[in-house]
């Protein structure tokens, strides 16, 4: 923190903290549009799993568990990072119990060639079950390319990469930059996407276009739409892709360290129902990510991934009795190698950094900070391993994994446990 001139230490609200509203028309017609159409699974809300629309019309059922039961010394999983500034809600701990990660069904539909929709639910662990997706796709065919447009609540565009690496990854959890950038690794609004597919395959392949309602972290309760981009680019093995997002988040809270909850939440706390014991951030936010794969060494049995994300705030962080200027920037980046040993064997390594930096400026900014979490910023670095065993028939695999994370201060923390994944991309369907 670079402490400048001062500034007055009255209680300060934020200019629009009174008399914002946060709009829901968006959300409400797609969702009864979505219960006239009915749905269709295209995407899975955490990007864990992707599976395709029928390619005729039809219907068809997807379903997928993650189980899994860690030992750590410390709680689990690693407890919220310091310097970074989030919601300030913290996972239950699941240390030493068979967890629940991820229970997912989703239900798709394709009336005509050119429409269909999908609607997915989860359940967490302890938490009550959710609405993760629920959108209405058209489509068509353009010189040889696909154009979909796409309306209702669905993932923010990431790219494969990116969006796969979550419950139904290798490792359970999350990389540290998509954790640090993003509330718990997953990124779902309200939103519309325009997306293109390229029939070549060599080059630019695709680019999805997408303006969202940004109610969802890193967005706010209230504020103006944010526009996004992703596109993807392939040369025979190797892959590339790159997303951004532009927001500007108005009332968005982060509840104070010293009054952390518990529990897996997808929430935005409102600094329009109440400051008490919250930190509130208002100005813009960027999120930035890219991915390299290639995936056809050593006769195509070993595969590397190379991927990281940024996320820039700047603006005004204030509570009920304080106010400061604020400009902060997480990034972090992680290498996966994965050797497959056969049809069945995997064996897959992990190593990742993130790196947090602010600048905190006005009178006393320090109780803020050390409010907001933002005082104990410094890099950290994870490093995990997997061995991994599949049954494809029943898209079921075991993994036994370990790992360490370490930063500067703070004791390093490792872990090891087992992880049960079941996938199925066509559970249940059939034809109109």
């Amino acid at each position: 923190m670079k402490p400048c001139s001062p500034t007055p230490s009255s209680p300060i609200r934020s200019p629009r903290a009174l008399n914002s509203t946060q709009p829901g028309g968006f959300g409400l017609a797609a969702l009864l549009l979505i219960g006239v159409v009915a749905g269709s699974p295209r995407a899975w809300a955490h990007g864990g799993m992707e599976t395709a629309l029928p390619h005729s019309p039809g219907w068809q059922v997807d379903a997928g568990v993650a189980l899994s039961a860690m030992r750590s010394a410390e709680a689990w999983p690693v407890p919220r990072l310091d310097g970074v500034l989030q919601t300030g809600q913290t996972a239950t701990d699941q240390q030493g119990r068979l967890v629940l990660e991820q229970a997912r069904v989703g239900l798709g539909t394709r009336l005509t060639p050119w429409l269909g929709a999908q609607w997915t639910v989860s359940a967490h662990d302890r938490d009550a079950p959710r609405t993760d997706t629920a959108w209405i796709e058209a489509r068509t065919t353009v010189a040889d390319g696909a154009l979909s447009l796409r309306l209702g609540r669905q993932e923010v565009p990431l790219g494969g990469v990116i969006a796969g690496a979550g419950p139904f990854d290798r490792f359970g959890q999350a990389p540290l930059a998509k954790q640090a950038t993003l509330l718990d690794g997953s990124w779902a609004d309200d939103g519309v996407t325009l997306h293109w597919q390229q029939p070549v395959e060599q080059g630019w392949q695709s680019v999805a276009l997408g303006w969202w309602q940004a109610r969802a972290f890193p967005g706010g309760p209230s504020g103006p739409g944010a526009p996004s981009v992703q596109a993807t680019f392939g040369w025979d093995h190797l892959s590339a892709q790159v997303f951004g997002v532009w927001l500007q988040p108005r009332d968005r809270g982060a509840v104070a360290v010293s009054s952390a909850t518990t529990g897996h939440s997808h929430g935005v706390p409102d600094c329009t129902v109440d400051l008490q014991n919250r930190v509130c951030f208002e100005g813009r936010a960027q999120v930035f990510g890219a991915a390299l794969r290639h995936d056809g060494l050593f006769d195509e049995r070993l595969s590397l991934t190379l991927a990281g994300m940024t996320r820039h705030e700047s603006g005004t962080l204030y509570s009920d009795t304080a106010t400061a200027q604020w400009d902060g920037r997480v990034s972090g980046v992680w290498l996966d190698a994965v050797w497959r040993a056969g049809s069945h064997w995997q064996w897959a390594a992990r190593w990742e950094r993130l790196v947090p930096r602010h600048t905190l400026t006005g009178s006393n900014p320090s109780p803020l900070a050390n409010a907001a979490g933002l005082s104990g910023a410094a890099p950290v670095r994870r490093l995990s391993g997997a061995l991994g065993y599949t049954w494809e028939e029943p898209g079921l695999s075991l993994w036994v994994e370990t790992g360490r994370q370490q930063g500067p201060t703070s004791d390093a923390q490792s872990w090891w446990g087992v992880r049960l994944l079941w996938q199925s991309s066509r559970f249940l369907s059939g034809v109109f």
